[in-house]
């Protein structure tokens, strides 16, 4: 996905090109991260032991991940890119 930005300044009318690259990359480690860290939180727990996660905290890690991975790409797409 492309999009073209046209800003206009005291120098006249700047057409800047940004991808969404970033914004994928970022929500893609986001939600990574919050999966990884819902499933270590279940795995340390001094109750559950290792090797014991239940139904629901594999259902609270998958939604961690969604929740991380939309608003990492939201916000990442949000925000332009500074004019060079």
């Amino acid at each position: 996905m492309t999009t073209t930005t046209v800003q206009s300044g005291d120098a006249g009318a700047i057409t800047t090109r940004t991808t969404a690259t970033k914004a994928w990359v970022a929500a893609g480690l986001s939600a990574l991260l919050a999966f990884l860290s819902s499933v270590a939180t279940a795995l340390g727990g001094a109750e559950t032991g290792f090797g014991s996660i239940t139904a629901g905290q594999w259902v609270t890690a998958v939604i961690a991940a969604i929740v991380a991975f939309g608003s990492a790409a939201g916000l990442t797409y949000a925000v332009p890119n500074r004019l060079k």
